[in-house]
């Protein structure tokens, strides 16, 4: 992100008052996994391990604001609007033929 110049950090909105937010409150542990459609046809994925923090900071929020999230938020300083970074430790891309793993 550019708040803290951590390239392997991903952001995300969500709501505030989300089932997600207290999950994350409560555990921080995360797991992402990405690219798969259906779990009876598993090919290639994205999986992802990190920790979340939800961040309610007006500078991010603005910094992370696109036009696309006026479908579910007032605008960058509405308050329930958040943003969750998840700084990932482990990613794991698997294929068919092997599985590459990044640790950090």
């Amino acid at each position: 992100t550019k708040s803290d110049g951590n390239a392997m950090d991903l952001c995300f909105a969500t709501h505030l008052d989300s089932r997600k937010v207290k999950h994350i409150k409560k555990n921080p542990e995360v797991h992402l996994t990405l690219g798969v459609d259906s779990m009876d046809e598993m090919g290639n994925y994205l999986q992802i391990q990190g920790k979340a923090k939800v961040s309610t900071d007006a500078k991010l929020k603005k910094e992370k604001w696109t036009d696309d999230l006026k479908n579910y938020f007032k605008g960058n300083e509405d308050p329930n609007y958040a943003i969750v970074k998840v700084e990932p430790y482990r990613i794991e891309y698997v294929t068919m033929e092997k599985t590459e793993v990044w640790e950090g």
